[in-house]
């Protein structure tokens, strides 16, 4: 996981990875994530954006 932050916003990349108990399963895939997260004025961290296809989005 990768956390560029910058005052209060922070973009966070990641890989997820998703496995099903079958090899060939549909569902096994391996995705890079992208998120948005705002800090608020009790210094909480909020996700504003939550991209969970990341860049295959472009793809579609």
């Amino acid at each position: 996981m990768i956390i560029l932050e910058a005052g209060d916003t922070a973009l966070v990349i990641s890989q997820t990875i998703l496995a099903a108990d079958k090899k060939d399963s549909e569902y096994s895939m391996d995705r890079k994530a992208t998120y948005v997260f705002k800090k608020n004025s009790h210094g909480e961290w909020l996700c504003a954006i939550d991209n969970s296809y990341g860049t295959d989005l472009i793809n579609k």
